[in-house]
C-alpha cells in the first residue's frame, strides 16, 4: 500500500472536490460507499465508488408511497363493504321487530 492516496479522477465537482478533505466527510451526506481493489502489472489500485444514498433509495420511496395510498385506498373500500355488508344483514331483521 503507498503511504498517501492520489486522487487520479473524480466525479465531484471542482470545489467540492479541493474542499473536500477526506472521504468520511461524504458520508454525513448520505453516501453508500465501496472499495474495489484492481490489480494490474504488479500494481494494485484502489477505486473508491460512491454513490449518494438519496438517489439510490429515491425509486424505492415512491414505491413506499404508492404502496401506502393502494393500502389506504383498500383500507377504504374495505369500510365501505363492511358498511354495506351490515346494514344488508341487518335491514330484514329489523324488518321482523
Amino acid at each position: 500500500m503507498p503511504a498517501a492516496w492520489a486522487v487520479l479522477a473524480s466525479s465531484l465537482p471542482a470545489d467540492t472536490r479541493t474542499t473536500l478533505k477526506d472521504q468520511t466527510q461524504l458520508a454525513d451526506e448520505g453516501f453508500v460507499t465501496r472499495v474495489v481493489r484492481l490489480h494490474s502489472e504488479g500494481q494494485t489500485v484502489a477505486v473508491l465508488l460512491e454513490r449518494s444514498l438519496i438517489e439510490a433509495l429515491a425509486p424505492y420511496h415512491r414505491l413506499q408511497s404508492t404502496l401506502l395510498l393502494i393500502t389506504i385506498f383498500g383500507v377504504v373500500i374495505s369500510i365501505i363493504g363492511s358498511v354495506l355488508t351490515a346494514r344488508s344483514v341487518t335491514r330484514p331483521i329489523a324488518a321482523l321487530t
